[in-house]
């Protein structure tokens, strides 16, 4: 899919040390050749961080060539809400969802929170070892921006990237209930528009973003196979 060439788009950013850098790189070797992270990618969220975007390997990029490229990774987020719709969304699809995420995380012991949402309630929630309540305040922001914007939290920082603009700035957000960081993806079924939100916190933005991603298509994937 058109979608899954772009998704290489996404993870071309510097590179950044943190704590949680083996689990990413763990996580992005292992899945290299369906999610197409980079494995150099690797930092823990923070209220400080802006995403940053791609270098040429000589360098800082241009004006023009940092545009076209953020331009590049907008259409790239766009085409993916497109491509990941649901036929179908239930409490039993949420624990599938849920558990592949999971399951994912735990081939790694990556520590990240995990929340479905849709219909108004939280349907599946859990928090791995190493994680603490400052997950699901970034959980929380993260869902709010999706169920107000109706795109990926990760799309809605971007797009304010392109406009060179601080999304916690705006002056009608409130920057304890909205954040624009990677992470949180809108739920939709086909036909009927936007249901919940899944969303990650505890790794890199573009990572939290990539699990969501790989772990929907496996869903809709099987849901296509379905009669």
């Amino acid at each position: 899919m058109a979608s899954q060439r772009g998704d290489n788009l996404l993870f071309k950013n510097t590179q950044r040390k943190a704590s949680n850098t083996t689990h990413t790189q763990e996580y992005c070797a292992a899945h290299n050749s369906t999610s197409e992270i980079k494995a150099h990618i690797a930092v823990k969220q923070s209220p400080l961080e802006s995403p940053a975007l791609p270098r040429q390997n000589t360098g800082h990029p241009t004006a023009n060539e940092a545009l076209t490229m953020n331009n590049d990774i907008l259409k790239t987020l766009l085409a993916q809400e497109d491509e990941l719709q649901l036929r179908y969304f239930n409490n039993q699809t949420a624990w599938e969802l849920g558990t592949l995420i999971k399951s994912a995380a735990d081939q790694h012991a990556a520590p990240i929170a995990i929340e479905i949402y849709a219909f108004e309630q939280v349907l599946f929630s859990y928090f791995m070892p190493g994680t603490n309540k400052d997950n699901q305040d970034w959980i929380n922001r993260k869902r709010q921006s999706v169920m107000r914007f109706s795109h990926s939290s990760y799309y809605t920082g971007q797009y304010n990237a392109a406009k060179n603009r601080d999304f916690e700035t705006i002056p009608h957000l409130d920057p304890k209930q909205y954040c624009a960081h990677g992470g949180s993806f809108p739920l939709r079924i086909k036909n009927s528009g936007l249901i919940g939100a899944v969303t990650v916190s505890g790794l890199a933005q573009e990572v939290d973003h990539q699990m969501v991603i790989d772990a929907l298509r496996k869903i809709i994937a099987v849901q296509a196979q379905e009669k």
